[in-house]
């Protein structure tokens, strides 16, 4: 059985992607899988099914040794006779590099037979979350190729990584996609996973579960707002060379494009003010800081009908979602007259 793995977190990284070498680990124990391994070749959380049109897609390539130790890499070019295993990177978004792994990286091994996207770091649970995923839209690419798929999240309580509970949430996590694969329903074409971290898993019990829909307010926040709350904002100076390239990161990073061709920005001295968090912004322009309310999801749970992913989550359990790879219609069939 030929499997794909991909995630949206990138190659291992213990702040930004602590999973996914425990989890290749345990299928290696408790699986005979030829895996093969396409991942982003940094974090693209929160990025859903896109693909970035008209970007072409390079491969680097890493040979990651043991857990926690630097791995070697990135390569442009294949070592020959590497001493560890090769994982391919590339410079494309989850769903790009499912597709790419797919249709093009690996056909010495053979067709696709289950694509495997994760382990998230962090939930997918209720609608909030996952119509954002990464990991559920690489999931979702798998299933638009016809590869059967499965996105996998763990969810956790802090961020302190415990690799006892990281080994366990892997080997109930690899038991559990071999029933799913073995027991596939005919009606599902991927299905998403949640796994919370604990010690221990062997008494977790695992259900099968409907998405919570709920809803939520801005993700986003005037920069004024932001920096009202931040303490320790000292007003710098920079010199002109500094501004101006720092202008053109933001006017990158922001997408800014001028309204005529040819048009160039006025006023390009900006003035910095830096954060108690080592922030730098324009105060000439208008921003909008990310400050997404998950509080807004956790209310959401609460009190919620029995069922759905994120109570189940919540009690402590495994969530298995089975989902088409299609938005959620509304059977209305008559005639519109206007």
């Amino acid at each position: 059985m030929h499997v794909l793995i991909t995630n949206d977190d990138g190659p291992p990284n213990q702040e930004t992607s602590p999973y996914i070498h425990y989890f290749i680990d345990a299928i290696k124990k408790h699986t005979d899988w030829e895996i093969s391994i396409a991942l982003p070749n940094t974090q693209r959380s929160w990025i859903g099914k896109a693909h970035m049109i008209g970007q072409s897609l390079t491969a680097s390539y890493i040979y990651p040794g043991e857990i926690g130790k630097p791995y070697e890499g990135p390569f442009y070019k294949q070592v020959k006779s590497p001493e560890h295993e090769e994982w391919t990177l590339l410079d494309g978004t989850p769903a790009s590099c499912a597709n790419v792994g797919i249709n093009h990286l690996f056909k010495d091994k053979g067709p696709v037979d289950l694509v495997l996207s994760g382990p998230n770091y962090g939930r997918n649970s209720t609608a909030l979350y996952i119509m954002s995923s990464g990991t559920i839209g690489a999931a979702m690419e798998g299933a638009l190729c016809g590869v059967k798929s499965i996105g996998l999240s763990y969810a956790y309580n802090d961020r302190v990584h415990v690799p006892k509970q990281i080994e366990s949430a892997s080997e109930i996590s690899v038991k559990l996609i071999k029933h799913l694969y073995e027991n596939w329903d005919s009606e599902a074409q991927l299905y998403s996973i949640n796994v919370p971290l604990k010690d221990d898993h062997s008494a977790t019990k695992i259900f099968y579960t409907h998405i919570l829909e709920n809803t939520w307010g801005a993700n986003f926040e005037p920069w004024e707002d932001y920096e009202l709350r931040q303490k320790g904002k000292n007003e710098i100076e920079s010199d002109l060379e500094d501004e101006l390239a720092a202008v053109a990161t933001v006017g990158e990073q922001q997408g800014h494009q001028p309204h005529n061709e040819g048009e160039k920005p006025k006023n390009l001295l900006p003035t910095y003010e830096l954060n108690s968090q080592g922030l730098k912004r324009d105060k000439r322009l208008t921003q909008f800081k990310w400050s997404p309310d998950f509080s807004a999801v956790r209310n959401s749970v609460k009190g919620s009908e029995e069922g759905n992913d994120g109570l189940v989550v919540d009690q402590g359990n495994i969530s298995v979602t089975p989902l088409r790879a299609c938005f959620k219609d509304i059977p209305i069939k008559k005639e519109i007259k206007i």
